[in-house]
C-alpha cells in the first residue's frame, strides 16, 4: 500500500501547542521531581526534536507556561491557599495534632513539638548531670505572610532550642514568629514548661536581650535579665549570700558570638595600629577565666590605663619606687599573661586562699562603702568606677613618647561589654557549682545550616511557611526515632509514651483546655483557644475568595496589633508587634551585628511611642566618656523631691533617672529609676537576625578561638611598632638576572648563577631582625666589621637597597670566584653553588650560634682553656624522626670528660648567643646506638656519607625552644627541594626559606619566583632552622 501526502508542511507554526496531556505530565515530572529548572528543560526538549536550521517547534512549551503549571500544580498538593489555614488544618489532622501546639493569626506564630520530643527530654534530663540547651534564631527559611489587604507580614524567624545528647544534636523545641520581642519568647518557652517538663539547668544564647531576657523570666525565679545580674554581682563580691538566691537556671552566651562582638568594634577596626586590636581583644578574653573579682579587676585596671594613657615607656621624672609609667606596667603585665599562662587564667599566680576569702570579700565591701546601692549593685557600675579611678591615676603622668593604644573611645565600650559579665565569662561557674569558663551554641548554628543546606538544599528558600513547617516536623520525627534507638534513651518508655490515647494527649497540653473545630472543604474555619493569665481578642479576617476564617484566642495579640499582660505583679507592658515600624523606640540588644555598643543609649519611658523624646541616661564626662551619677557619687542622695513613678524611690533629677512623658519639666518632674528603666527596655527588646528575611549562604571566617589560646612571643612583641611586619627584599636568583652583568672594582664584570642557598640563609636572617628587636640590635652592632651583617640590614632598609645585587656579589665573591674567571666578553660567572650548612660556616663567620667552653680543673695544665665556636648546631633525626627540644637539651648538657694533656677532670660546657642556627640531618636507625652527640667528630664525619630527608609540615615545627633557661623563637626555616637524593648531601638541588612572621603565617621566599607565595601545611624537607630570643 502506497500513501502520499500532501500540504504546506513547511509553513511555521503561528502559536504554540496548549501543553497538556501525558507531556504535561512528563514536563511536571521532571520540572517537579527531579528538579529540573523550566529553562533547562525547554532547551533538552530542544535537542531531542529540532536540528540545525529548523524554526522552532511548536511543541516545545514556553518557559512561562512551564512556570504557570509548575505552581498549579504545587497549588493543588497543599491544603490551603492560605499557609496560616493551612497550618490551621494540619494542627487538626490526627497527623500533625500533638505536634503543632498553637497558632497565632495577626501577629503570626506557631509553636511545635512533639510528644516524642517531651519524652526525649525528659529521661535525658534524669541522666544528664546538667541539662543545657541553646537557643538561638535565623531567618531567610519562610516568606512573609501576605495580608487579605495587601500588606505583608514581618519577618519570619525560626527559633530552636538544641540539647546535646551523647554527641548527637536533639532539638527540644521550636517556633516560627513574626513577633521577636521578649513577650513573644517568653511564651513561647513558657507553654513548653507547661507540658509538664523541668526548666533545664543552664542554657546558652547570643547576646540578644530579647532571648535573654525571656530565658530568665521563663527558667529562673527573676522577673528580669536586670535583676538577675545584680543578684549575680551580689555573689560574686560577696560569695557568703544566701545560697536559697541563686538563680535556678545559669544563663551564659556564646564566647564565639561574644569575641566577635569585641572584633567589631570600630575603635578596634579603625586603629592605626594593628597589634592594638590584638591586644585590647586578647586582654578582653583574659576576662572570661576569670574566678574572682580580684582577677577581674586587675586585668581591668590594666586594660583601662593603657586606653587612657596617653604616654607610655619610662617617666619622664622617675621617682625612687617607680621608673615606669602605668602603661607600660600594664602592657608587660597584659603581654606576659597572654605569651606564658596556661588556658590563661585558669593557673593564677594568686589564687585566694579558702582562708582568705572572708578577708578579701571585707576588703572588697569597705572599698564600695561608700557608694549607694544603685552604683554598686552592678558589673557595669563596678567596671565604671574603675575606670575613674585609673583615669585619675594616669591623666597626670607623662613618659619619654607616646601611647600606641591610647584609644580613650574604648572605655565605654569595655564598661558596656561588662553589664553581661557574668553571662559570657567564667566568674559564677563557683557560685553554680557547674559549667566551664566558655561555652558555644555550635550546635544550634549547625543544626540551622543543616535545616537550609541540607534538609532544603533542593528547595529555594525563603519557602512558605506551611510547606516549611510539614517538611521541618518531618525531618524531626526522623531525627527523633534515630535518636529513640541511640542507646541512651529508655525504649519503653518512649513506646508507652507513643501509644497514649487522644485525650492523655490532651491532658499533656494543659495549655490547649478549649478546642472546636469546623472543616467543610476547607472554607469556615473556627478555632477558639483559652490560655491561663492572658487577656482575650477577637481577629476576623476574610482570605481568598471570600472565605471566612474566623479566629478566637486568648493568647498575646490584641485588636490593635499590641500586646498587654499582667506578669505577676509586674507593670503592663505594651508592645508594637510589626517590629518593622518599631525602630523609633529604643533596643538595648546586642545582636549579631555588633549593636553590643549601643548598650549606653538615650533612654524615656513611657505609655506611647509616638510621644517619646530623649534624654541622657545618666550623667556622662565628655573627655572620656565614662558614665556615673556625679551627685550620688559624692554622697549627696536624693531628697525625695523626685521620685520613681515605678518604684516609688526616690531619684536626682540627672545622673540615676529618665524622663518619663506626659510630665512637665522643673519641680516635681516624674522620672523613671534606671533600675525600672532597665526592665522596661527589656519588655520591648526584639531579637534581630542580620539579614531579616533574605536567605544567605554560610562562608568561611577566621575563627573566634584563635583569640582564646595561649600566644607564645606576644611578650617580646612591640606594641608601638605600626603594622604587622616590616617586609623584606626579595632577592631573586642570578640565574634570573643572567643577562645583566655587574661591573665591580677588582672584578669586572660579573654574572652570578645558582645563588639559592646564600639568598635562603640570608632571607631567614633578615626576616629575623625585622622581626625581633633583640637580634636587630645583635645584627646592627656588627654592620662596622662584618658584610653579612650589613647586607642583612640593607635587605631591611629599603633607602639602602637601591645596589643589592652589587652587594651580594661583592659578599659573595671571595668564596666562590673561580681560578678560571675569564668568560667570552671579559665576563666572570660566579657560581655560588653549595650546600645551606656549608654557605652559613663561610657567611657567618662573625655569628656564631654557640661557644664550647672546655676548661681544665688544673690550673697548671698547659692547655687549661680549649674554646670553640660553631655557627651551626647539628642535630640527628633517626629515620626522620626528631624531638628537637629533647635533641638540643642534650646537645647543650655540660660534660665531664678527662684531660689528656695532665689526667685531670675537664669540664665542658656550652653558651648560646642572641640565636642558634640547627641543622637537621637524618641518619639510618641502625646508626643510633652506635653514635651519640658526646662523639660530636665521629657525627660530624657520618654527616658526610649519610644525607637523608627530614620531612616536617610547618605546624610540627617548633615555635618555641628553651635552652638553658633562654626562651628562643623561631623566625625560618630553609627547605630543600631536589630529585631522588641518596648517599651524600651534594650541591645540586634547589633551596627556598620558609619565614615565620609575626602574624603567625609562614611565608616562602623562592628566589626563582616573583614574589612571595603563602605557606602551605605540606611536608617538606627541612635542613636548617633558625630560632633568636
Amino acid at each position: 500500500m502506497k500513501c502520499s501526502y500532501k500540504g504546506k508542511f513547511d509553513i511555521p507554526h503561528s502559536k504554540k501547542r496548549k501543553l497538556m496531556g501525558s507531556k504535561k505530565d512528563e514536563a511536571l515530572n521532571q520540572i517537579i521531581n527531579n528538579k529540573i529548572s523550566p529553562s533547562v528543560y525547554v532547551r533538552n526538549e530542544a535537542n531531542k526534536i529540532m536540528k540545525e536550521g529548523d524554526s522552532l517547534s511548536a511543541q516545545i512549551p514556553s518557559i512561562s507556561s512551564l512556570k504557570t503549571a509548575k505552581s498549579r500544580a504545587l497549588a493543588l498538593t497543599r491544603l490551603h491557599s492560605d499557609p496560616i489555614s493551612a497550618l490551621n488544618i494540619m494542627k487538626c489532622s490526627t497527623t500533625y495534632s500533638s505536634t503543632i501546639r498553637s497558632i497565632g493569626h495577626n501577629g503570626f506564630y506557631v509553636h511545635f513539638w512533639s510528644n516524642l520530643q517531651l519524652q526525649i527530654y525528659k529521661e535525658c534530663y534524669s541522666k544528664v548531670s546538667i541539662p543545657c540547651i541553646s537557643f538561638d534564631a535565623t531567618g531567610g527559611c519562610c516568606k512573609r505572610i501576605k495580608r487579605p489587604e495587601g500588606n505583608q507580614s514581618s519577618h519570619l524567624f525560626l527559633y530552636e532550642g538544641i540539647m546535646n545528647i551523647d554527641s548527637k544534636t536533639f532539638t527540644v523545641l521550636s517556633m516560627i514568629s513574626e513577633q521577636h520581642d521578649t513577650l513573644s519568647i517568653y511564651i513561647w518557652l513558657t507553654r513548653w514548661l507547661r507540658c509538664g517538663i523541668k526548666a533545664p539547668k543552664m542554657a546558652i544564647s547570643d547576646q540578644s536581650l530579647a532571648i535573654m531576657s525571656a530565658l530568665i523570666q521563663s527558667f529562673t525565679q527573676y522577673k528580669s535579665l536586670q535583676e538577675y545580674l545584680e543578684v549575680c554581682f551580689k555573689f560574686a563580691v560577696n560569695k557568703n549570700e544566701n545560697k536559697n538566691k541563686i538563680p535556678s537556671c545559669y544563663i551564659r552566651n556564646d564566647i564565639n558570638h561574644f569575641v566577635s562582638l569585641i572584633a567589631k568594634w570600630d575603635t578596634l577596626k579603625q586603629c592605626k595600629f594593628t597589634r592594638t586590636k590584638q591586644l585590647f581583644i586578647r586582654s578582653m578574653t583574659l576576662l572570661i577565666y576569670c574566678t574572682s573579682m580580684k582577677e577581674a579587676k586587675q586585668i581591668l585596671e590594666a586594660i583601662f590605663k593603657i586606653a587612657l594613657s596617653k604616654y607610655d615607656g619610662p617617666l619622664l621624672v622617675p621617682t625612687e619606687y617607680e621608673k615606669d609609667t602605668p602603661c607600660a606596667i600594664s602592657k608587660r603585665y597584659l603581654q606576659d599573661l597572654i605569651a606564658n599562662k596556661a588556658s590563661y587564667l585558669q593557673v593564677f599566680d594568686h589564687l585566694i586562699d579558702e582562708n582568705e576569702s572572708t578577708n578579701v570579700i571585707n576588703q572588697q565591701n569597705e572599698e564600695n562603702e561608700d557608694l549607694s546601692e544603685e552604683i554598686t549593685g552592678s558589673f557595669k557600675n563596678w567596671a565604671s568606677i574603675i575606670a575613674n579611678d585609673c583615669l585619675s591615676k594616669v591623666e597626670k603622668i607623662e613618659g619619654e613618647f607616646d601611647n600606641a593604644q591610647y584609644t580613650p573611645e574604648l572605655v565605654p565600650l569595655v564598661i558596656n561589654a561588662m553589664k553581661l559579665y557574668p553571662c559570657w565569662s567564667g566568674i559564677m561557674t563557683t557560685i553554680f557549682g557547674y559549667g566551664e569558663a566558655t561555652v558555644s551554641s555550635s550546635r544550634v548554628e549547625s543544626n540551622f545550616y543543616q535545616i537550609k543546606n541540607r534538609l532544603f538544599k533542593t528547595e529555594h528558600l525563603p519557602i512558605r511557611v506551611d510547606d516549611f513547617v510539614q517538611k521541618l516536623v518531618y525531618y524531626y520525627k526522623g531525627d527523633n526515632l534515630l535518636l529513640q534507638n541511640a542507646g541512651l534513651l529508655n525504649k519503653k518508655s518512649l513506646n508507652n509514651n507513643n501509644n497514649k490515647t487522644n485525650e492523655e494527649n490532651t491532658d499533656i497540653q494543659d495549655y490547649d483546655i478549649h478546642k472546636e473545630t469546623v472543616i467543610e472543604g476547607c472554607e469556615d474555619i473556627h478555632i477558639e483557644t483559652d490560655l491561663e493569665g492572658f487577656e482575650g481578642i477577637h481577629t476576623e479576617a476574610n482570605i481568598e475568595d471570600n472565605e471566612d476564617i474566623q479566629t478566637e484566642t486568648d493568647i498575646e495579640d490584641n485588636e490593635d496589633i499590641r500586646t498587654e499582660t499582667d506578669l505577676e505583679g509586674c507593670e503592663c507592658i505594651h508592645t508594637k508587634t510589626d517590629i518593622e515600624d518599631n525602630e523609633d523606640l529604643y533596643t538595648e540588644t546586642a545582636d549579631r551585628d555588633g549593636n553590643i555598643e549601643n548598650m549606653q543609649k538615650e533612654t524615656v519611658i513611657g505609655d506611647n511611642e509616638d510621644n517619646m523624646h530623649a534624654e541622657p541616661e545618666v550623667v556622662v564626662n565628655e573627655e572620656n566618656n565614662i558614665s556615673f551619677c556625679l551627685p550620688c557619687k559624692n554622697g549627696d542622695f536624693p531628697t525625695g523631691i523626685h521620685r520613681c513613678v515605678k518604684c516609688k524611690k526616690s531619684v536626682h533629677l540627672f545622673g540615676c533617672s529618665v524622663r518619663y512623658i506626659h510630665s512637665e519639666e522643673g519641680y516635681g518632674q516624674s522620672r523613671v529609676c534606671l533600675s525600672c528603666a532597665e526592665k522596661d527596655n527589656e519588655n520591648v527588646a526584639e531579637e534581630h537576625w542580620q539579614k531579616r528575611g533574605k536567605s544567605t549562604s554560610l562562608s568561611l571566617c577566621r575563627s573566634a578561638k584563635s583569640y582564646l589560646v595561649s600566644q607564645p612571643g606576644f611578650d617580646k612583641l612591640n606594641l608601638n611598632q605600626k603594622g604587622c611586619e616590616k617586609s623584606i627584599y626579595f632577592l631573586k636568583n642570578g640565574n634570573v638576572l643572567q643577562s645583566k652583568p655587574y661591573n665591580l672594582p677588582q672584578i669586572g664584570k660579573v654574572l652570578l648563577s645558582n645563588t639559592c642557598s646564600p639568598d635562603s640563609l640570608l632571607t631567614i636572617f633578615a626576616c629575623a631582625a625585622a622581626d625581633s628587636q633583640i637580634f636587630f640590635k645583635y645584627i646592627a652592632s656588627l654592620i662596622k666589621i662584618d658584610k653579612t651583617a650589613k647586607f642583612i640590614i640593607n635587605m631591611i632598609d629599603r633607602k639602602r637597597n637601591g645596589n643589592i645585587y652589587k652587594e651580594r656579589i661583592s659578599l659573595l665573591a671571595p668564596y666562590y670566584l673561580p681560578n678560571n674567571k675569564q668568560l667570552v666578553g671579559g665576563i666572570t660567572l660566579l657560581d655560588a653553588m653549595d650546600t645551606i650548612t656549608s654557605t652559613a660556616t663561610k657567611l657567618l663567620h662573625q655569628m656564631p650560634s654557640y661557644k664550647k667552653l672546655n676548661r681544665c680543673t688544673d690550673y697548671l695544665c698547659s692547655e687549661f682553656a680549649i674554646d670553640n665556636t660553631s655557627q651551626v648546631i647539628q642535630l640527628n633525626a633517626f629515620d626522620g624522626r626528631i624531638d628537637i627540644q629533647k635533641e638540643i637539651d642534650s646537645f647543650t648538657k655540660e660534660e665531664i670528660t678527662t684531660c689528656t694533656y695532665c689526667n685531670s677532670r675537664r669540664k665542658v660546657t656550652f653558651s648560646t648567643k642572641t640565636h642558634i642556627l640547627i641543622e637537621l640531618v637524618s641518619l639510618p636507625e641502625e646508626l643510633e646506638t652506635s653514635t651519640s652527640v658526646c662523639s660530636i667528630n665521629k657525627i660530624d664525619q657520618v654527616h658526610q656519607n649519610y644525607a637523608g630527608e627530614v620531612l616536617l609540615t610547618t605546624d610540627e615545627i617548633p615555635k618555641v625552644l628553651h635552652v638553658k633557661g633562654i626562651t628562643y623563637f623561631i623566625r625560618g626555616a630553609v627547605v630543600y627541594t631536589s630529585g631522588n637524593r641518596t648517599g651524600l648531601r651534594v650541591k645540586s638541588g634547589h633551596y627556598k626559606a620558609y619565614c615565620f612572621r609575626p602574624n603567625d603565617r609562614w611565608e616562602i621566599y623562592d628566589d626563582l619566583q616573583e614574589k612571595i607565595l603563602p605557606s602551605k601545611n605540606e611536608k617538606n624537607n627541612v635542613e636548617l632552622l633558625l630560632y633568636t630570643k
